[in-house]
């Protein structure tokens, strides 16, 4: 059974991509998850009637909240924490009140699904490194590589069913 995510989308150009693929060409072994997002809030499994109620959610969230800049901090990190091998997750920091302002909206109006309280801190997931030795090469250069994106512009709120490791669409809304 899958479990859920929402996400924010910005809309990304040329540069953004090339640099990813950039990456690939020195030979650094990673993963990307695509599209491109900021998760808002992830849920366990959902039934029918909670998914209705989420869908509905997002069409009056995307009437209430229009498009909106995110100003980039840089690039940060953490450690997965299913890895073995303690890889770190690469990405770039957004800021945006949007962000909680939907976040806290999720909690108030979820609060029966979402199952637990933790510090939501949005970000862009950019590189998900393979082995140590991708992660040592990456963390090196992925700071200057992504200097030039100062601001993302966020146009859409999707809803996703993860399973496996797989990502479905399954429903976008324009904000």
């Amino acid at each position: 059974m899958p479990s859920y995510f929402l996400a924010l989308l910005p809309e990304l150009d040329l540069p953004f991509y090339k640099q990813v693929e950039e990456f690939f060409q020195l030979g650094f072994y990673f993963d990307v998850r695509l599209p491109f997002h900021v998760t808002v809030y992830y849920f366990m499994q959902l039934n029918d009637s909670d998914l209705n109620a989420i869908s509905a959610w997002m069409d009056h969230t995307a009437q209430a909240i229009h498009s909106f800049t995110a100003n980039v901090q840089g690039v940060g990190s953490f450690t997965r924490p299913e890895s073995q091998e303690m890889l770190n997750v690469y990405y770039l920091k957004v800021e945006a009140a949007e962000f909680i302002q939907i976040n806290n909206d999720l909690r108030t109006k979820f609060a029966s699904i979402i199952p637990e309280e933790f510090t939501y801190v949005p970000h862009l997931s950019l590189l998900f490194p393979r082995n140590l030795s991708a992660s040592n090469k990456i963390s090196k250069r992925l700071n200057d590589s992504f200097d030039f994106v100062k601001q993302l512009n966020f146009t859409h709120l999707a809803l996703f069913a993860s399973q496996d490791g797989a990502y479905t669409l399954v429903k976008k809304v324009k904000l």
